[in-house]
């Protein structure tokens, strides 16, 4: 099931006893009714990248929450709304979502990771705009891109080292 609020959504703080304690309240904007999300059960929230069909295979933003990281099964996501504009990379949007995975990260190491996914991708141009606005993110601005095009392979590797260099600063 995919829902599409119109305007933001806010997660309350805890509102329940036990044995419901990890049960937090999702409101989105302008909907009378609200969803339950037990915050105690997710251990792990997976940033990826990967083709999605709603995008012509050019890859999708999302953010996964899961109990079980082996297994690539995920509880939840929450994705970003609009990542492209005609044909290239919605800055506004991507940049801030890989600055918010690096201060996640950076927060979190234990509980935030990064998966890169190509499998049944099309075309590799929007990988190269991925690519771009990690680096801008990361305060390393792209003036034009390399003559050939990052791959997810690329942007795999480039978020896994800023992850790397975070852990360690």
């Amino acid at each position: 099931m995919e829902l599409l609020p119109e305007g933001r959504a806010v997660l309350t703080g805890p509102r329940y006893p036990e044995p419901f304690a990890g049960l937090r309240d999702i409101h989105l904007a302008g909907q009378r009714h609200h969803l339950h999300i037990d915050l105690e059960k997710l251990t792990s929230a997976v940033y990826a990248v990967s083709p999605c069909v709603c995008y012509g295979y050019r890859p999708a933003f999302e953010v996964r929450f899961t109990d079980d990281l082996e297994s690539g099964s995920f509880a939840f996501s929450l994705a970003v709304r609009e990542p492209y504009r005609g044909d290239r990379a919605n800055r506004d949007a991507l940049v801030p979502y890989f600055r918010r995975m690096l201060d996640h990260h950076a927060r979190f190491p234990g509980v935030t990771t990064f998966r890169a996914d190509a499998a049944g991708a099309g075309s590799p141009a929007g990988w190269g705009d991925a690519y771009a606005c990690l680096l801008e993110a990361r305060g390393t601005p792209v003036r034009s891109m390399p003559e050939e095009l990052p791959s997810h392979e690329t942007l795999s590797l480039a978020v896994r080292a800023l992850l790397r260099e975070g852990a360690n600063a």
